[in-house]
This record gives C-alpha cells, sequence and structure tokens, in this order.
C-alpha cells in the first residue's frame, strides 16, 4: 500500500505502443494502468520509451494484435546499464520532457534520448 503514496513509473498494459511516464507522489490512478515505484524512475523512463525497447516490446509482449506487458513481465526486462554521465543525461532529459510545453519540444528531447541507443540496434 506505501507503493501507492510514491513517485510511480506507470504504462497502459495493453496497447499497440507501450508509453511510459511518471507520476508524483500522492498522485493516484485507477485500475487501467501499471505502476512500479522505486531508484532512477526517470532513467528507466527514458529508455523504456526509446525506440530500441519499443521494438523490444514488439517482438517479445505481441502475441497476434494483442500486447500484454504487466509489472511482473517488465521486471524481467534486461535494462541497459548507460555510463553514469549518459544516465545522468538521460535522467535530466527525461525531466525535461516531462514538463515540455509542446510537441515539438517533447519529439526534440525525445529525439536526443533516442540517440544514446542508435549503435545498440
Amino acid at each position: 500500500m506505501d507503493d501507492f503514496y510514491k513517485q510511480k513509473l506507470v504504462w497502459t498494459p495493453v496497447n499497440s505502443e507501450y508509453k511510459f511516464t511518471i507520476i508524483p507522489e500522492n498522485y493516484f490512478f485507477n485500475n487501467s494502468i501499471f505502476m512500479i515505484t522505486g531508484d532512477d524512475l526517470y532513467y528507466l523512463c527514458g529508455i523504456l520509451n526509446s525506440t530500441l525497447y519499443k521494438k523490444y516490446f514488439e517482438v517479445n509482449f505481441t502475441k497476434g494484435n494483442y500486447n500484454y506487458g504487466s509489472a511482473s513481465s517488465l521486471k524481467k526486462l534486461p535494462i541497459l546499464k548507460l555510463p553514469k554521465e549518459k544516465h545522468e543525461i538521460i535522467t535530466e532529459l527525461v525531466k525535461k520532457n516531462l514538463s515540455a510545453k509542446n510537441e515539438e519540444t517533447y519529439l526534440q528531447i525525445d529525439k536526443i534520448i533516442n540517440s544514446f541507443f542508435e549503435i545498440v540496434r
């Protein structure tokens, strides 16, 4: 129960494309989304929204036209460990993205975050 009062990484469980975001402490939601709490939520949000992980979800979570990525499924994900300075940059970019005032800014920041994963493809 205490986790519901913490900052949360949330996503939709059934969707054609996974979208992750951060919900601040003491905000609550209905049962139509999943959540996890813990450390490095901004970094995790950034990498899970990357094109690399979107492709991973498509390959590993799609059964026909149905996608399902529960919290237990995501806890088993291999999480890319980037060097500390890149980790910190992604964390700060996600924070900026969450407060972006327009779609153009959001897309520019998203493109920068994705550039960290281009060598992995």
